[in-house]
């Protein structure tokens, strides 16, 4: 994918009202002015799919410093040492941090068996390692992090695969996940992906229209509009006008051109056959 078409891309991945879009990291970031604890902070954010943020780098945290606006006060962030004290993780993960911006000294001489759960203060006049430790049973803000759904047309990691231009509805919509069609498949087409045309003798939204009943029991049509493939010996719109033969033509009409063509050939053959007969006579 180019940088013309990455771009398109990411401005059609808009975050949810509430939320800002961050550059930085590309997920959605939402400063919550409710108070919870910090497992309600968790809940809340969990019904919006997504979850309280994981700060991973230094560019982030300074992200949320300049991007805060007037939402001042001491945020829930996902960092805790609920499962073994001391040992500081994001939410659930196994691992512990990487990079942290600890408020000098905070993560060690305010740890205790009562603070487990990581806050982050936001001012004006905030220092950019704002980290502290507190009760999880503390009511306050926090801030929500979420990856934004897919644009309509779009699916996959990223949002970077095209759903199948055969999916129904407008901007071609599927399955953000597995790219599978939402609203079936544009006439002609079949399968979750909409990528197989119709089986011989079904045309039609769904594949459900049989050739055969439209076309006076010939079983070739357009898989799109069911437009009649007649056999050569039937003709018309739905094949039901008759002639003497009996191959296939495209239309309803009959290929008369395949037959001049034959009779030119075989005429033509015939005339050089002789001049070269009458030419070895002579000689």
């Amino acid at each position: 994918m180019d940088s013309a078409q990455e771009q398109k891309r990411l401005t059609r991945v808009p975050c949810d009202l509430g939320y800002i879009k961050s550059e930085v990291s590309g997920t959605c970031i939402k400063w919550s002015q409710d108070k919870k604890t910090w497992q309600g902070a968790r809940d809340e954010c969990k019904k919006d799919k997504g979850d309280l943020i994981k700060v991973l780098d230094e560019k982030m945290n300074q992200f949320l410093l300049e991007f805060a606006g007037y939402s001042f006060g001491f945020y829930w962030i996902g960092l805790n040492d609920i499962k073994e004290e001391g040992k500081f993780r994001w939410l659930d993960e196994d691992d512990e941090v990487g990079a942290t911006f600890w408020h000098y000294g905070s993560s060690h001489h305010y740890n205790t068996d009562n603070r487990d759960c990581a806050e982050m203060l936001l001012s004006f006049f905030g220092s950019w390692k704002p980290w502290y430790i507190y009760s999880c049973s503390f009511k306050q803000q926090y801030i929500c992090e979420k990856t934004p759904e897919c644009a309509i047309g779009y699916y996959g990691e990223g949002c970077k695969m095209n759903c199948n231009e055969t999916c129904a509805g407008q901007n071609n919509p599927c399955n953000p996940v597995n790219g599978t069609c939402n609203q079936g498949c544009d006439p002609g087409y079949q399968g979750v992906f909409c990528s197989k045309e119709c089986d011989e003798g079904f045309y039609g939204g769904g594949c459900t229209e049989s050739c055969k009943e439209k076309c006076n029991g010939d079983t070739y049509c357009n898989p799109i509009d069911g437009f009649c493939y007649c056999r050569i010996g039937t003709y018309g719109q739905n094949c039901s006008m008759t002639t003497k033969s009996s191959s296939w033509t495209k239309n309803g009409t009959i290929i008369s051109a395949v037959l001049v063509v034959a009779v030119i050939a075989v005429s033509a053959a015939f005339a050089l056959g002789s001049f070269l007969w009458r030419g070895r006579l002579s000689s």
